[in-house]
């Protein structure tokens, strides 16, 4: 994504080597997943920088910060992303859902730093139908979840999910349909064709 300026002495590369992380480029991984990216002064555009962390959803440490092109980024902008420990941003800019979601913010001359992201579901206080609890799907958002061993509507099914009941239900009428309206349209598609 950004070959110039290597990252040797960001705030990033100090939590990779500290963290003994693999360093590639401008990111750190564990060998299966990255946790640290550093986009700092890389020219980045909101859409750009969307892109490159779409799907990435462990990261720890992420650097943006020294690009202009980037005037404000939303809590919706890092998807999934509940891991961040470590957030700098251009300066003058807000941390993504509000400095309430960070344990602290940092306004520098250069980049904003946000540090630990807090858990929406103590903040909000969030509370779940019984059977469930709250877990973190993003910077502010939060989902309720069944507990093990329940499913279903509001979590009230005791026990695994059906799954073979349930592939059956959705498969068996699909074959029926399809095998209906071959019978049914083939006429038509026959009478065309002479």
């Amino acid at each position: 994504m950004c070959t110039s300026n290597p990252m040797n002495g960001t705030e990033t590369f100090k939590f990779c080597e500290d963290n003994h992380l693999k360093i590639q480029g401008r990111c750190c991984h564990n060998g299966s997943v990255i946790v640290g990216i550093d986009l700092h002064d890389c020219g980045l555009t909101e859409q750009k920088f969307e892109s490159a962390i779409k799907g990435l959803t462990h990261l720890k440490y992420l650097s943006i910060e020294e690009n202009s092109k980037i005037q404000n980024v939303s809590a919706s902008d890092f998807g999934e992303n509940s891991d961040l420990i470590y957030l700098s941003l251009p300066k003058n800019m807000e941390c993504p859902g509000g400095s309430s979601s960070w344990k602290s913010e940092e306004k520098g001359t250069t980049k904003t730093v946000c540090h630990e992201l807090l858990n929406p579901c103590d903040i909000k206080n969030v509370t779940c139908p019984e059977n469930s609890h709250c877990e973190q799907a993003g910077i502010t958002a939060t989902q309720c979840l069944c507990d093990e061993g329940f499913h279903g509507y509001k979590c009230m099914n005791e026990g695994s999910f059906p799954l073979l009941p349930f592939i059956i239900g959705l498969v068996v009428p699909s074959i029926a349909l399809t095998a209906l309206l071959y019978i049914t349209q083939r006429r038509y598609v026959v009478k065309k064709q002479n």
